[in-house]
């Protein structure tokens, strides 16, 4: 747990050195409570101390909002949960700010992919903000409802880049 926020303040401490480390600050949500937990005690146990971990349901109650708007960072990175399922409009739309959010659309019950993609490219700052998402491949490839919101990111060159990662190397 934690572990994005981790190797980022230890790749910019390698490179850059414990000044510009400990200039960070780094944001974390989790649903789980156990493992918001651990993730609270990796960051500890790592000596990362500029770290806010909050527990709750990203998708619907975002923890880190600036006056009633989502809070954006130079950098987004997340690895949700895969096809993670519940997530259609109605269920979105009983959530916060849903239409700063999922402006380009909603996902289809089974699969919150493009909704987690939605949500970290909402939470990085206009002009240089720069999303990292490791998601199924499967996203790439689905009709639908998913294709429409790819094309509408896809209109609006948010996409810089894909690496497909090879099969079975995450073990879920």
């Amino acid at each position: 747990p934690a572990g994005f926020l981790i190797h980022a303040y230890n790749y910019v401490l390698n490179k850059y050195g414990k000044e510009a480390a400990e200039k960070l600050f780094l944001y974390g949500q989790e649903v789980n409570l156990e493992i918001c937990a651990l993730a609270r005690m990796n960051t500890i146990i790592h000596e990362v101390m500029n770290v806010k971990i909050e527990q709750g349901d990203t998708l619907l109650y975002p923890k880190f909002k600036s006056e009633e708007r989502l809070m954006t960072f130079d950098i987004a990175v997340a690895n949700p949960p895969w096809n993670q399922d519940g997530y259609g409009e109605e269920t979105l739309k009983k959530g916060e700010l849903w239409r700063e959010r999922f402006r380009y659309g909603f996902v289809p019950k089974q699969s919150a992919d493009w909704a987690w993609i939605q949500h970290l490219l909402a939470s990085v700052k206009d002009e240089n903000g720069r999303v990292g998402v490791v998601i199924d491949n499967g996203c790439l490839f689905r009709g639908g409802k998913e294709k429409a919101i790819r094309a509408k990111i896809l209109e609006d060159d948010l996409i810089e880049t894909v690496i497909l990662l090879p099969e079975k190397l995450f073990y879920n």
